[in-house]
């Protein structure tokens, strides 16, 4: 009888912490000519990869595009525009849907891997009426462990991310203008992930320490790592080409850490709280 409670104990706990982890993010884009439209993806845990008319998603693929329009595509090997694995680094492989599809709601199954179908995101906007301000609604990730991981990219014309942002909500500025765009045709990727896959984690036993930290920063590595350092909105600040890092000079503040093996390739994503 004791072990049947401890059984459900443990799944009721399971289950919480799965709910916990969904939520639903919102972008907006509004026109030069004051038109606005608007998106809402995420990730839930009784989500699928298909389309779930029960939370609201619609597929309007063939549909015509309004003078604004923003949607969340899905696009096979012969009509593939943006989606990759990651943004951060180059060379990447591509990421392929089945089918093409094309969403104004869509939310994807919570615990995907880094670099998946179901943890990357390709929002594509068309305005006649440029320039676009893009702002955000992210104050259902706060808390979650998504936030302060994850990241948002908009892309140019060769589906290179030129400016990106990490994913956290800022309650003193929650609906701040995110990107700004002059194209007729803006691509925005959204990548969603908790650190790197368990995986990656377990091979290479990456801990930053200390942390909260002060003076200095140590990365433990089994490999030659790079360590870069960037602010919570995405700006880069230090570089260091060992495995310390001198953070003496910074405000005090959260930062978020991210290490790359000398190949560039994403090995670890962590925040870290300078005193």
């Amino acid at each position: 009888m004791k072990k049947l409670i401890f059984t459900l104990f443990l799944c009721g706990l399971l289950t919480n912490f799965l709910k916990g982890q969904d939520f639903s993010l919102r972008l907006f884009v509004t026109d030069s000519e004051n038109r606005k439209d608007s998106i809402q993806f995420g990730l839930k845990n009784n989500a699928t990869l298909g389309v779930d008319s029960l939370l609201g998603e619609q597929d309007i693929y063939g549909q015509p595009w309004d003078s604004l329009d923003i949607r969340i595509i899905h696009r096979d090997i012969a009509e593939h525009h943006c989606l990759r694995a990651s943004y951060f680094d180059d060379p990447h492989e591509n990421i392929y849907f089945d089918s093409n599809a094309d969403f104004k709601i869509e939310f994807r199954p919570t615990g995907g891997t880094f670099g998946t179908i179901g943890m990357n995101f390709e929002i594509l906007i068309h305005s006649s009426n440029p320039p676009i301000f893009i702002t955000t609604d992210f104050s259902e990730i706060f808390g979650s462990m998504y936030e302060g991981y994850s990241s948002i990219h908009l892309l140019d014309d060769n589906c290179e991310a030129v400016i990106w942002e990490s994913i956290i909500y800022d309650e003193n500025n929650p609906n701040d203008t995110l990107f700004t765009s002059n194209s007729t045709l803006t691509t925005i990727a959204v990548q969603f992930e908790h650190e790197v896959s368990v995986k990656l984690n377990a091979d290479k036993k990456i801990i930053v320490c200390p942390n909260p930290a002060k003076d200095e920063i140590k990365v433990i590595a089994d490999i030659p790592i790079i360590v870069k350092m960037h602010d919570i909105h995405g700006k880069e600040l230090k570089v260091s080409y060992t495995n310390r890092m001198n953070t003496s000079d910074l405000i005090k503040g959260l930062y978020i850490i991210h290490v790359y093996n000398h190949n560039g390739e994403l090995l670890k994503v962590d925040k870290i709280l300078i005193e």
